[in-house]
This record gives C-alpha cells, structure tokens and sequence, in this order.
C-alpha cells in the first residue's frame, strides 16, 4: 500500500467513491498526493473564486486530477 493510503482512504469515506474506486484513478503514489493536496484546497475555500486560485496555484497536475474524477462521475 502506498504512503499516502490514510489519506485516500479518509477522502473515499468523505467522497462518492470507494477507497478502491480512488486507487484505480490514482494509482501512483504522486497522483494520490495530488488528490489530497486538490481536496483539502477544495476544502479550505471559503467560495468558488477561492478554490479556483487554489487550484490554479497547485498548477496543472490539480486540473488533471479533478478531470480524472470528473470524468469517472460523469461518464
């Protein structure tokens, strides 16, 4: 199990999909980090404007990992 298996494991029981849902999305120790950072960014914005600059400022591998859940919910 990954270093970050705590973290996606408390993220599956506050989300929509399952632990094992989350490690077939991320599976590389990188991408599940990604996936906490993006989450507690999400989190700790007060509205929509301020989760937009968070994840801004978390760059280009945040997108991807929103994308991926995007995709995984909506298709």
């Amino acid at each position: 199990m990954g270093v970050f298996a705590d973290e996606l494991k408390e993220i599956a029981g506050e989300s929509r999909f399952s632990r094992l849902e989350l490690e077939e999305i991320f599976s590389s120790d990188e991408d599940q980090k990604t996936l906490t950072e993006v989450k507690a960014a999400l989190k700790d914005a007060s509205d929509d404007n301020r989760a937009l600059l968070k994840i801004n400022a978390l760059g280009e591998k945040a997108v991807k990992a929103l994308i991926k859940i995007g995709k995984k919910a909506l298709l």
